[in-house]
């Protein structure tokens, strides 16, 4: 029972372990081929890949870490480790872009136009391109949204790949010394596009962070459904969040009539999770209230809740 419960987590894990060793192998052979070629392009997509590597290491780490159960220190269990990770490398892939652009101004500026040799850029690019699509038929294998957030970004690098191949071809076939220019312009180009991807991230990460409601959640229409379950007065308080951008909880304040039984309230309780269920919702506290002792004014603070039931 147990080892059919592991199997896909191990499967998953070999995958990003496989995707993961052939970006750092590639990246290592991409900093030799931007020294022999003199292409900034290639340095860039080998600061790239070092953080693609990085990131498949990371997420295979936290493929095994997942399996551990919360405990008395984390409750919540181990997943927003990879909230921590990708934001991490959002920092350091947008802090890269940067610097490969400076570089690739600088070089543009230049008096002279170094020249690149597209011969190997384009053995490079070839091999990429093979590298990167073995990668992305790899990670397609897994059906968890960590593997298929990994796949997307590899077809990323191997479009990447295709413009290197299309560039160093141009670089080679015309007969112009400012065709090298052309080197810094699509690094300045790939650096824009994962600067902004970056970006992205880290405006995820950020409302994950601060407990944003997830993307698109219909708050107010929960909140209502929730009021509209029978024997329901009222509902406030909702509180709706996620750890890792992937999972949805959520609190709320019931308030219910004092003279129902345990057991009429147990049954207000299901009918509510299964409006939970509706929205998705994977984790559901909910805090019964009566007129005895419901929020004050929509204050739901503890301390001061206890203050206001002592000077009644």
């Amino acid at each position: 029972m147990d080892n059919s419960k592991k199997t896909p987590m191990s499967k998953s894990s070999r995958n990003i372990l496989i995707a993961f060793f052939l970006n750092l192998i590639f990246a290592i052979v991409e900093v030799v081929g931007g020294i022999l070629t003199n292409s900034v392009l290639i340095f860039s997509d080998a600061f790239h890949d070092f953080g693609d590597a990085a990131s498949l290491g990371v997420s295979y780490f936290l493929e095994r870490k997942s399996t551990k159960k919360p405990d008395n220190k984390y409750t919540y269990g181990y997943a927003r480790y990879s909230i921590i990770s990708a934001l991490i490398m959002s920092i350091i892939l947008i802090v890269g872009a940067i610097l490969m652009t400076y570089i690739s101004i600088t070089r543009i500026l230049q008096p002279e136009v170094p020249v690149v040799k597209a011969q190997w850029m384009i053995i490079l690019a070839v091999i990429g391109i093979v590298v990167h699509i073995i990668a992305a038929i790899v990670t397609s294998r897994g059906e968890n949204l960590n593997q298929r957030a990994t796949f997307l970004h590899t077809l990323e690098d191997t479009m990447g790949w295709f413009i290197v191949l299309i560039g160093s071809i141009l670089m080679l076939t015309i007969d112009n010394p400012n065709i090298y220019l052309l080197d810094p312009i699509l690094t300045i180009g790939m650096s824009i596009f994962v600067f902004i991807g970056a970006l992205r991230n880290l405006f995820k990460v950020f409302a994950v962070l601060l407990e944003k409601a997830p993307k698109d959640f219909p708050t107010n229409k929960f909140l209502a459904a929730i009021q509209a379950v029978d024997q329901v007065d009222d509902a406030h308080h909702l509180h709706v969040w996620t750890l890792t951008g992937q999972d949805k909880l959520a609190t709320v304040h019931v308030n219910i009539n004092s003279s129902l039984s345990l057991k009429e309230a147990g049954k207000i309780r299901e009918n509510i999770n299964k409006v939970a269920e509706e929205f998705e919702i994977n984790h559901l506290t909910v805090q019964f209230e009566t007129e005895h002792n419901e929020c004050i004014d929509g204050d739901c603070d503890i301390g001061e809740h206890i203050h206001n039931d002592h000077h009644h």
